[in-house]
């Protein structure tokens, strides 16, 4: 994970944006994937325009270059 994102801490600032509470898992997953894109740069998506630590918390919201998903209200969040 990128030096200086910590989950809780991001989790706690953005909790009321999200409508599905997010697994640390699935964050540090979501936050692996865009590392790897070639859209991601100094932590913002080039393809829509997002902070990548945020949106990534989003649990609902979806990669635009469709590599990840959003979660639906019913999965379990694994906490």
């Amino acid at each position: 994970m990128p030096s200086g994102i910590d989950f809780e801490t991001n989790l706690k600032d953005f909790r009321g944006f999200t409508r599905v509470e997010l697994a640390e898992a699935e964050y540090v997953e979501r936050l692996q994937i865009c590392g790897k894109c070639s859209m991601c740069r100094n932590g913002k998506c080039l393809s829509c325009g997002a902070c990548v630590w945020r949106k990534a918390l989003t649990a609902d919201a979806t990669c635009p270059q469709g590599r990840w998903p959003a979660l639906d209200n019913d999965e379990p969040s694994g906490q």
